[in-house]
């Protein structure tokens, strides 16, 4: 079925009129129902990793639970944006049922899915759906970043943040430019008592950034060094531990030296021994082993305090190399990244023996982790070498 929606609030986003197709897809194990997946891609086009939903929130009488999630497609070069819900009865997980939308758009019905299709080897049943949306335009990509990382660096603070409200009315954001781009994010002493964020590295026309005078703790994510056009950075007073980004001291204007952080050396990690290494707290540089002569850009990433992660190399039959980041604990969490252009291509847990209805509270923190380190994954393509250490010494 093609769900044709129509966007409202046009001042959230630029329209610049035409309108694209996307697929949807939502699945469950065959053994374990409860464990319900999404994925997503333009018409056509590579099916987008499979996000693990967490099915935690119910109606108010109890007799259906739900998951909401804003779906991140390729379209070209830029991102389009769908809101999704996912609903399940309580009792009978086999009756699923979708709810979608653009971004910021009106809701089409909520519909059951059949789930009448199985993967190749039976493991999974699942089921698709078409929706329509408008073209993506590059503000798009800034708002998505901007809600995604809202609640994480709130903390207990309240930001107006919503697609229901033009940009230009969001506290603290500024939009110039043609097309039009996040420009500014002024935001000092706003009660902030939440986190930086990977999603920072995404907004990638700001040229202010302003979170001086906060409680924001936490580390600062290596992928600010994506903002190559920062000529104001100001981020003191607030409790940031870890070290700082060199590309961030090089900004104009910056107050860096208030917070007393040492400047960061990325970490090698050796993937090239048998073993597989695992790491924990700290930004790392990966570089595919054994391509002798070969020059690639290195993959960049955060382990976020509070997780450990056992790196597994992997590559397809098509020549596609990935890099997957396991729980080190359990085992059962994952996500892989696509080594060549430094995205998150896949996802999941897989199911525990005897598991019950709904995630443990330490799951869905070991979620929001997983979160953290997917959002700080990013290509240095000012980088390119052939070793690990090569790229050290380039920096120095």
């Amino acid at each position: 079925m093609l769900l044709g929606l129509a966007v409202v609030g046009v001042e959230a986003v630029e329209d610049e009129g035409g309108t694209v197709r996307v697929e949807l897809r939502v699945s469950q194990y065959v053994g374990h129902p409860l464990v319900v997946f999404l994925s997503a891609r333009a018409e056509g086009g590579n099916w987008g990793h499979d996000e693990l939903l967490l099915l935690e929130e119910t109606n108010k009488r109890g007799t259906y639970r739900y998951s909401d999630r804003t779906a991140a497609i390729p379209v070209g070069d830029l991102t389009a944006y769908v809101n999704l819900r996912v609903w399940q009865r309580v009792g009978d997980p086999l009756r699923v049922y979708l709810s979608a939308r653009p971004a910021g758009g009106t809701w089409g019905a909520t519909e059951r899915l059949s789930m009448d299709k199985t993967d190749d080897d039976g493991s999974l049943r699942y089921s698709d759906r078409t929706l329509v949306v408008p073209t993506p335009v590059p503000l798009d990509e800034d708002v998505a970043a901007l809600l995604a990382w809202r609640d994480t660096m709130a903390g207990t603070a309240t930001l107006n943040w919503s697609r229901r409200r033009a940009v230009s009315s969001w506290t603290g954001v500024t939009v110039a430019g043609t097309p039009h781009r996040v420009t500014k994010l002024e935001l000092a002493n706003g009660g902030l008592t939440g986190e930086l964020s990977g999603l920072m590295g995404e907004l990638t026309g700001l040229t202010e950034l302003h979170l001086d005078g906060n409680a924001l703790t936490g580390r600062i994510p290596s992928k600010v060094a994506l903002l190559n056009g920062l000529t104001h950075t100001y981020l003191g007073g607030n409790t940031l531990t870890g070290c700082a980004p060199p590309s961030i001291r090089m900004v104009p204007n910056n107050d860096l030296a208030t917070l007393g952080l040492p400047d960061c050396a990325a970490g090698a990690v050796d993937v090239r021994s048998h073993q597989e290494p695992t790491v924990t707290v700290g930004t790392y540089q990966f570089i595919w082993p054994g391509y002798r002569g070969q020059f690639d850009s290195p993959l960049i990433f955060d382990v976020p305090e509070g997780l450990e992660v056992e790196l597994v190399l992997v590559s397809g039959d098509g020549g596609g190399r990935g890099l997957v980041f396991e729980d080190a604990a359990t085992g059962r969490f994952w996500i892989g990244v696509d080594v060549d252009q430094g995205i998150v291509y896949g996802r999941g847990v897989a199911p525990a023996s005897g598991e019950a209805d709904g995630a443990p509270a330490e799951e869905a923190a070991l979620v929001k982790l997983f979160d953290r380190l997917a959002e700080s994954v990013w290509l240095d393509e000012d980088c390119l070498v052939a070793t690990v250490n090569q790229c050290d010494e380039n920096r120095e």
